[in-house]
């Protein structure tokens, strides 16, 4: 269950079923990684639920009502409140090199424990790669800021080659579409040239009927463009002379 999601969710005094106002802060111990308890506002007081009394739904939290307590009633959970403040969402690997920022934290709602992180490493890398996923068990430290190990970190690339390798692939997908497109026209026609392969040998005749297992043939050599060209290009000159006559 991501983080985000609990936020804003009703909570609810399980004898009752009263909605007793709405989630506005989790409360983290990362030492731990565990959801330690929520900070909910009722009546425009705020109040704390710890994990354990409350059963975690993706609708709302159920709660009995002897389990809520006031802010100041718990200096340790108070505690974790300022350092949860504080804390910076800058991600690094073990040698300081900055990873990206966090952008979710993902827990086991049964639980509470942290399963994972997400983490943004800015909008072009997220757009063409997505956002990075960490386990709990790849961070190394979680006190003023957070630290996880490069091994399990994906090889830096720089910006100008994955837009070149992003290019290369387009230009394969292009061909290849056009490949198939050329090849649904020329089949069932009557080759305009002879070709032949690499090797000497015979592909198709002029005037032979292009069948499927030809046009195998002529992809394998990589000719489908040169049959297509002599095709099209010889109605194209056809048409030219045609329209000369008109005139």
């Amino acid at each position: 269950m991501r983080a985000g999601e609990i936020i804003n969710l009703p909570v609810i005094e399980a004898s009752s079923n009263k909605i007793l106002g709405k989630v506005k802060e989790l409360i983290f111990d990362f030492n731990k990684g565990l959801l330690e308890a929520f900070l909910f506002k009722s009546h425009f007081i705020y109040r704390v639920l710890s994990f354990p009394s409350v059963e975690l739904r993706k609708d709302s939290l159920l709660v009995p009502l002897s389990s809520i307590s006031f802010l100041f009633l718990n200096k340790d959970i108070k505690s974790l409140l300022i350092k949860n403040r504080s804390f910076s969402k800058q991600v690094f690997d073990e040698k300081g090199e900055r990873v990206g920022e966090i952008d979710e934290i993902y827990i086991n709602p049964k639980n509470g424990r942290i399963k994972k992180i997400e983490v943004s490493r800015g909008f072009l890398e997220d757009l063409t790669e997505g956002s990075l996923k960490i386990s709990f068990e790849d961070i190394i430290s979680w006190n003023e800021k957070l630290i996880v190990s490069s091994l399990k970190l994906p090889k830096k690339v720089s910006f100008f080659k994955k837009v070149s390798e992003k290019v290369k692939e387009l230009e394969s997908k292009t061909y290849s579409f056009i490949i198939e497109e050329e090849k649904k026209l020329l089949l069932g026609k009557k080759a305009k040239v002879k070709l032949l392969s690499e090797s000497g040998e015979k592909i198709i005749d002029k005037g032979e009927v292009i069948t499927e297992e030809i046009l195998e043939r002529v992809e394998k050599e990589g000719k489908v463009h040169l049959l297509s060209l002599f095709h099209f290009s010889d109605g194209f000159q056809k048409s030219r002379r045609s329209r000369k006559n008109l005139s």
